[in-house]
């Protein structure tokens, strides 16, 4: 399990504590919500995860701490009204960092609780951000690849296996096959590191296995990784690193790159 993927597991189950924690009977610790807000405004990177943490891990759900961090909700009562003022402050910070795997999550709880409960508001808070950010990156949707076509396919590069039965996305640097496809698709201009990153952001895909870090995509964006993909080789990779170079990173990064944009022409095709 990566990192992300750890994360990922914590904010899932804090989501399911948030809707089902009346139903389990957990234990309510009473903790004076002065001092909670205090340590958690103090620690504004990953605040909402800290949020998370601070309510699930310790078993922290008292009225006076959600009445003292909702004010959106005061005028709502019944454990209801706590549960959608709690997801809608975590939903605002998500949105104020431009968090884009933590609403994907978000997203996706939502929409299985929906039936049960009165969040369909929230989900379209969710879903005009992600508009927004695919909004501001001016992506055009080239040759039947609409956003929802492209996260389609990155949902099941991130899920599929290699030959050896291991993750074929297997590495954080991965991103710059899925980064050249894209460029070759002319859904993103070369370089444009912070724009692909945002673009992402907007498709909210909740199976993301490794953070999208601009600095290490265009770090790692060189040498023969610059070139189209048809111009790829093991010659131009050993030029690039030297004779003496282990070919199993490109190997891998190949992998990826082709097999995400057999993902894409598939789903071109069924547009077509």
């Amino acid at each position: 399990m990566t990192r992300l993927e750890k994360r990922n597991a914590e904010i899932r189950e804090g989501l399911d504590l948030i809707f089902d924690y009346d139903e389990a009977g957990l234990d309510c610790e009473e903790i004076p919500a002065r001092e909670l807000i205090s340590e958690l405004m103090g620690r504004s990177d990953a605040y909402h995860l800290i949020y998370l943490r601070a309510i699930f891990a310790r078993n922290i759900f008292s009225s006076s701490f959600v009445d003292s961090m909702m004010m959106m909700c005061a005028e709502e009562e019944g454990v209801y009204g706590k549960k959608r003022g709690l997801i809608e402050v975590l939903v605002d910070e998500g949105i104020r960092e431009n968090d884009g795997a933590f609403l994907a999550l978000m997203r996706a709880k939502l929409h299985e609780k929906q039936d049960s409960y009165d969040v369909k508001g929230i989900i379209l808070k969710i879903d005009q951000w992600g508009l927004r950010q695919l909004g501001e990156c001016a992506v055009p949707s080239k040759g039947g690849l609409s956003p929802e076509a492209v996260r389609g396919a990155l949902m099941v590069l991130f899920a599929c296996l290699n030959k050896e039965g291991k993750r074929l996305f297997s590495k954080a640097n991965h991103w710059v096959a899925v980064f050249r496809v894209m460029v070759d698709e002319e859904l993103v201009a070369d370089n444009a590191f912070e724009v692909f990153a945002k673009y992402i952001d907007g498709l909210m895909i909740e199976n993301v296995p490794y953070e999208l870090n601009t600095n290490n995509l265009s770090h790692s964006y060189d040498g023969v990784y610059r070139r189209p993909l048809k111009d790829w080789s093991v010659e131009a990779y050993l030029r690039w690193k030297g004779t003496g170079a282990k070919t199993k990173i490109f190997d891998d990064m190949y992998e990826v790159a082709t097999k995400f944009r057999s993902l894409l022409d598939e789903r071109r095709k069924k547009t077509a």
